[in-house]
């Protein structure tokens, strides 16, 4: 039996009935993801169904915690929650927006090694960072931002997809220390890996990650096994991108991936750069189509204090590499780069 809900236009109806599957887009350890049709409109959307029988308290908690996140944010570049519903008393079904070009990760490899426009790269983002300014600023922290989780529209604009790790905090509550270690290795931050206290930073640094894998069609961190990896993210260099991309674009992912926290830049930094009031002006553009009644809050140019996150250090206007006090010297570096 499915449960009667409101649509988001708050009229009553049987969700179920009006959707027709057409194919399987994705599987999962705790659900299946499809492509549906809406059978009165005829547009596509993607369903999500989770199974609360194979997930554990923890995990159906997650899934509640999901429906609450995804329900409340509305946003030009976050794939939008449509309505969600219980069927049968133990299966969750989730409607998205759906998006034709599938997941930026995909894209990438469809590259086969050709590099991606540095303009093309400055929208993207831009469309990332008003997208985690307006999370966080609802204290919503993704934990899980990866080129997987971006999906891409129609008109190649990208959308933030996923919230299966997200969390809420409360005001106050920056900085929190969880046991468990939650999203993907490769894009998790110094202080995620070393089970410290960590804050909304988190989400800047996996954007450093994804800005980098844009630039050089690969992660900025590998090794042949998670004790290397691990290495590698803490204590080794942090990566540079190819040399065809400008110093502007380059600063920016050195500034995001910065091992200490504190010493992040933040979206505001990022947003309020001269380099990127153009590409700004484009990703805004875009998010009006999508969305045209959302209005962007000003983004007003960061404090002097705050201005040293991106100005202040000759070694990245030079384009060569900061000094890293937390970086391995001599054996040990070797050791951190063979993973």
């Amino acid at each position: 039996m499915t449960t009667q809900v409101s649509n988001t236009q708050g009229q009553p109806h049987d969700p179920a009935m009006s959707y027709e599957i057409r194919e399987s887009i994705g599987k999962g350890a705790f659900g299946d993801v499809y492509l549906v049709i809406h059978k009165a409109t005829k547009k596509k959307y993607v369903l999500k169904r989770i199974k609360l029988a194979r997930q554990n308290e923890w995990q159906r908690a997650s899934t509640r915690q999901e429906i609450e996140l995804v329900s409340s944010l509305k946003h030009p570049f976050i794939v939008p929650y449509i309505e969600h519903w219980v069927q049968h008393g133990h299966t969750i079904n989730i409607i998205y927006g759906y998006c034709e070009k599938g997941d930026c990760q995909s894209q990438l490899q469809m590259q086969k090694g050709k590099l991606y426009n540095e303009e093309q790269l400055k929208v993207w983002l831009c469309e990332m960072a008003l997208a985690i300014e307006y999370m966080h600023r609802k204290r919503v922290l993704h934990r899980d931002l990866k080129t997987q989780n971006l999906l891409m529209t129609t008109d190649g604009d990208l959308q933030i997809a996923d919230f299966g790790l997200a969390t809420f905090r409360s005001e106050g509550e920056d900085a929190k220390h969880d046991q468990a270690l939650v999203g993907t290795p490769h894009y998790m931050s110094p202080e995620l890996l070393s089970q410290k206290k960590y804050g909304f930073e988190i989400d800047l640094w996996s954007l450093g990650c994804i800005a980098y894998e844009w630039s050089s069609l690969r992660p900025p961190f590998d090794a042949f096994n998670l004790t290397g990896l691990v290495t590698k993210i803490r204590r080794g260099p942090t990566p540079i991108p190819p040399t065809s991309y400008s110093q502007d674009w380059t600063k920016i992912i050195k500034c995001l991936l910065r091992k200490e926290p504190e010493k992040r830049s933040t979206v505001y930094d990022i947003l309020s750069l001269p380099y990127l009031q153009d590409a700004l002006a484009i990703a805004k553009e875009r998010g009006r189509i999508i969305m045209p009644d959302y209005e962007y809050p000003d983004i007003q140019p960061p404090s002097p204090l705050d201005s040293l996150r991106l100005v202040n250090d000759h070694n990245l206007e030079s384009g060569t590499e900061a000094p890293d006090p937390a970086r391995p010297t001599g054996g040990e570096a070797a050791a951190a780069a063979a993973g």
